[in-house]
């Protein structure tokens, strides 16, 4: 009777969902699956669903995050894919628009994932869980539940990740509801010298899920989940009509709107926040650590001016930075450097940032720089980099650079990169004998090191 209940309840928030304004891309890989079929086996799913996307296998998922993850069944992989399908969902949008998309015309989408490590044919050593994330215009919203090992077939646990996966998808609609209406009254706040909160207060590490479909847990098998939501100005700045926004202290303290960078005297004009442009400290900061704050202190003092930290929620080589992920991020960096300003853009390579802030110092590592001089990213063509760094020396920009030691222990130092000329001229480095970069934000997520404050 119980089993008849459910699929009652499984029946009626599927219609309820297909009777919605919603719109969803899913992105599953593997556990969760269920989900999609449950949606599309009730009429109006060609209302709903957009597209589903299914990452099976390791290689598949490493191909559509872009990146091999730390690791595949965990929360941050899941806010990564439900990122990844919400713009896949954009993309899809804008393709049956016949004029330019607003965002508005995205608040009633959804991207939604789940990556669960269940029951299978062969002995499995960590825990039965399941990590679904959704991503709307406004909110980043993940749960997690971990599963007693060996109480339920393979077959139970796929039916109760789907129920979960169903639960979520009903509370990203009321999310988006909520999202319409905040969104159209912070629009009506002028710009200029600000001070307005970067997340909206109902963020919470105890989001509460409503189960229109009960799941049949036991006490001991945890659920939780947390959700952050961004305020417009944010949300602006993650799709596209904000270029940068200057954040300290908790505030969002100036708002640089897309604009033509050609036109550098009237951005110098509109940032009265110039100050903290002088110097520019690029980075995922995915822990901030001790070696970033080393950084940023040698840097003050050769400089003799403020560094910003500058933090793009856009990335070449890895998925968009999401809600939880960015406050996380923001609030280490506070927590550890009080007053530490922090430039977040839409800028991932430094060609943009250089029109962006024009006559700043690069405060960067040896690695990025080899990185950015790295001719595969052009094509292997020298001439290519060496017009960049010519536009990025008219701008005046400049790179103060980090030293490094290698996994052989050698120093890694501009003598020993293979430069063109005009890069190497804007390029000042850091003697060994005051800092040598030696731990990695990668090696801290693994937990092979740890994050410190400033007074250490």
């Amino acid at each position: 009777m119980t089993g008849q209940k459910h699929s009652e309840k499984r029946l009626a928030l599927i219609n309820k969902i297909h009777h919605s304004p919603l719109v969803i891309v899913s992105a599953v890989s593997g556990g969760g699956s269920l989900a999609v079929s449950d949606l599309m086996c009730v009429a109006g799913a060609s209302r709903t669903v957009l597209e589903a996307i299914v990452p099976y296998s390791t290689t598949a998922l490493d191909s559509f995050i872009g990146v091999k993850p730390d690791s595949y069944c965990c929360e941050h992989t899941a806010r990564q894919m439900a990122m990844l399908a919400f713009h896949r969902g954009m993309k899809l949008i804008q393709a049956r628009k016949k004029t330019p998309a607003e965002l508005l015309d995205y608040v009633n989408l959804v991207g939604i994932s789940c990556t669960a490590a269940l029951s299978t044919d062969r002995e499995k050593r960590g825990e039965h869980r399941i990590f679904i994330a959704t991503q709307t215009l406004r909110r980043t919203t993940v749960c997690s539940l971990v599963l007693t090992k060996g109480k339920r077939t393979r077959a139970e646990e796929e039916r109760l990740a789907a129920d979960l996966v169903l639960n979520m998808i009903a509370d990203a609609q009321d999310n988006a509801k909520v999202a319409m209406y905040q969104m159209i009254d912070d629009e009506e706040c002028e710009l200029g010298e600000l001070d307005f909160d970067t997340f909206s207060t109902d963020s919470t590490n105890q989001h509460h899920v409503e189960m229109s479909i009960p799941l049949d847990i036991s006490r001991n098998e945890m659920f939780t989940a947390k959700r952050v939501t961004g305020t417009s100005f944010l949300t602006d700045l993650f799709f596209g009509k904000t270029e940068a926004i200057l954040w300290k202290n908790e505030k969002i303290r100036h708002v640089i709107k897309s604009c033509d960078h050609s036109n550098s005297e009237q951005r110098k004009s509109y940032n009265p926040h110039a100050i903290y442009s002088n110097a520019i400290f690029p980075g995922s900061f995915n822990p901030i650590h001790d070696a970033h704050v080393k950084i940023i202190k040698l840097a003050k003092e050769q400089l003799s001016c403020i560094v910003s930290i500058e933090m793009s929620v856009l990335n070449f080589e890895k998925p968009p930075v999401d809600f939880i992920s960015l406050a996380e991020r923001l609030n280490v960096i506070n927590s550890i450097i009080p007053d530490q300003p922090v430039w977040l853009t839409r800028v991932p390579d430094f060609v943009s940032k250089s029109k962006l802030f024009s006559g700043t110092v690069f405060v960067v590592g040896i690695d990025t720089l080899r990185r950015f001089a790295d001719l595969s990213q052009y094509d292997n063509m020298p001439h290519r980099l060496q017009e960049i760094s010519r536009d990025m020396a008219r701008r005046c920009c400049k790179f103060l650079v980090f030293l490094r030691r290698m996994n052989n222990g050698e120093t890694e130092s501009l003598e020993t990169l293979d430069l063109p000329d005009i890069l190497r001229d804007m390029c000042d480095e850091v003697p060994v004998e005051k800092f040598l970069m030696d731990i990695s934000s990668t090696e801290i997520r693994r937990g092979n090191l740890r994050v410190v404050s400033e007074e250490e």
